[in-house]
């Protein structure tokens, strides 16, 4: 069975949203208690929630066999783990794209990292990412570890910052802009590498992996069910996009002539793709959301 981190804070709710959504649960004692236990799964046994920023290292280390981490923090942590999944969530603060972003006083005329003089001061909420960036582009620059409210730092005093971005507001009330996009953060389950290649662990692992993904794969997907006259049907085949490894489902109906046809489309091409098929032919078209998708 599998230990599994699972983040604190504003990425605990989203967290909680995913696995209720893949029908596991989670539940506490005490409503501020670390310590949780699963049900509706068999291969979790027990989870405990803990600071974000210590995910990747206890997962990296076999603390935890498996975790729910961000990108950035996983670059930070130098963490050597097994990426299974992305779950495509961020934050709960807006749910939007979150990056790191390395910024300046907006009177600077910087196109990009290659631009920042050498010997710069580069205060950073990211300093071992920040560091490898910069080597990478042959820039010398001396990093100073921030542990937070760098923005203010820099509108006061000038040089450079790195920081984690969601909106932006603040570098643009501050008079500050990006002079480049660092790392486009995400949220991964990730595992133990020696967890991953385990012969018992690690069919665990791909398990849970297939089960959080088909559930990030249905927010974007659509059950498509339309009854088709049989003289239409290889337009109507014809008409569906095409995917590896799926297959329309034919039924015949009760009338001779009509068969019922069941198909799995993306949410962003129904619309076009109604119409197409109603033009068609096909009649009592209709699309629900599904709940799991796995291929």
């Amino acid at each position: 069975m599998l230990k599994i981190a699972l983040p604190s804070g504003e990425m605990l709710s989203p967290t909680l949203d995913l696995f209720q959504k893949t029908r596991i649960g989670v539940t506490r004692k005490l409503p501020r208690q670390f310590d949780v236990r699963f049900s509706g799964i068999s291969i979790l046994d027990r989870g405990w929630i803990e600071k974000s920023v210590d995910i990747p290292r206890d997962v990296a280390s076999g603390e935890f066999d498996v975790g729910i981490a961000t990108l950035d923090l996983i670059l930070e942590a130098q963490a050597r783990v097994v990426m299974c999944a992305d779950l495509q969530f961020n934050r709960a603060t807006t749910g939007r794209p979150t990056e790191v972003v390395l910024y300046c006083r907006r009177g600077r005329k910087l196109k990009g990292a290659e631009q920042v003089p050498h010997g710069s001061i580069v205060c950073s909420e990211f300093p071992n990412l920040t560091r490898r960036f910069f080597k990478e582009r042959g820039r010398r620059v001396v990093v100073i570890p921030s542990r937070g409210s760098t923005e203010s730092l820099i509108a006061r005093k000038g040089g450079f910052g790195v920081s984690l971005r969601e909106k932006g507001g603040t570098l643009d009330d501050n008079d500050l802009k990006v002079v480049e996009r660092m790392v486009r953060s995400g949220t991964f389950l990730i595992a133990n590498q020696k967890a991953f290649r385990d012969s018992r662990k690690g069919p665990q692992i791909a398990h849970l992996t297939r089960l959080l993904k088909g559930t990030v794969s249905a927010r974007d997907s659509l059950m498509l069910e339309m009854n088709v006259p049989k003289d239409r049907l290889k337009a109507v085949l014809a008409a569906l996009p095409k995917r590896e490894g799926q297959s329309p489902d034919i039924q015949q109906l009760a009338d001779p002539t009509w068969v019922s046809v069941t198909y799995l489309v993306q949410t962003g091409e129904f619309n076009d793709l109604e119409d197409k098929l109603y033009r068609i032919g096909a009649r009592s078209i209709v699309a629900g959301a599904e709940e799991t998708v796995i291929p």
